[in-house]
């Protein structure tokens, strides 16, 4: 039995737009490559009216993701697609699935992963960094691998 789960399913990219909330994550994304100063991102919000300010820290606080992911479940077969690439894995008996990815060429002076600079190698808006934010996640980084586990239930609650 197929079934197929849609973060945005039946809806169209217009239905998303939220130019505040994708303003100030761009904002954000550029501090953190040091492309502008934190003084920018809160001259942004400082900008913005209470409804707009409230409304950016509701979508913040309820932790939009950023990423268009979509989860395919096929049987045993999982599939994630997402803005940064599509992962798949096998069902475990105990109810979780694995996920990895394996980097070739690293940036910014990293030669390997470990259990501490995966997410700054993999970067804020991978969809490894943006699952392991909202549910239980496992995670081993060694090398140039990066393997994440999470339970399927809680990956269809956050995707649905």
């Amino acid at each position: 039995m197929k079934e197929l789960y849609r973060f945005r399913q039946f809806l169209t990219e217009e239905d998303f737009k939220n130019p505040i909330l994708d303003k100030y994550l761009e904002l954000k994304k550029s501090i953190d490559y040091k492309t502008v100063f934190p003084t920018d991102l809160q001259s942004f919000v400082d900008s913005l009216d209470n409804t707009e300010r409230e409304g950016l820290e509701n979508d913040l606080a309820e932790g939009v993701i950023k990423e268009n992911m979509s989860l395919e479940v096929d049987d045993d077969y999982i599939e994630i697609s997402a803005d940064s690439g599509e992962y798949s894995g096998d069902l475990n008996d105990d109810g979780t699935v694995d996920f990895s990815v394996v980097y070739d060429e690293f940036e910014d002076g990293y030669e390997e992963f470990d259990d501490y600079n995966w997410k700054d190698v993999l970067g804020p808006q991978h969809a490894f960094v943006q699952i392991s934010k909202k549910i239980p996640t496992k995670v081993e980084a060694i090398g140039d691998y990066v393997m994440i586990t999470v339970d399927l239930e809680d990956l269809k609650k956050l995707l649905n």
